[in-house]
């Protein structure tokens, strides 16, 4: 977990989760074998699964992220 990274109540990260600095993950999220780079925010209820995320993106509420998926920088991924 980076540097000013936060971690809700709730939320999983599962083995081989890599959290960048000043990542927000929200309750209920699920994160597993994942690379979030910084400055990410994580919404409640999101899942992802063997996925890497970019700088500066934003996941909102129960999105899912799946295998083999890549989110560049500075990407809004909407509800669910």
């Amino acid at each position: 977990i980076g540097d000013n990274s936060r971690v809700e109540a709730g939320a999983v990260l599962r083995p081989y989760t890599v959290l960048g600095a000043d990542v927000v993950v929200k309750a209920d999220a699920d994160l597993e074998r994942c690379v979030v780079h910084d400055h990410v925010y994580v919404g409640p209820a999101v899942r992802v699964r063997g996925a890497v995320i970019g700088r500066a993106s934003d996941l909102r509420f129960s999105a899912r992220v799946e295998e083999n998926v890549v989110i560049g920088d500075e990407c809004f991924i909407g509800e669910q």
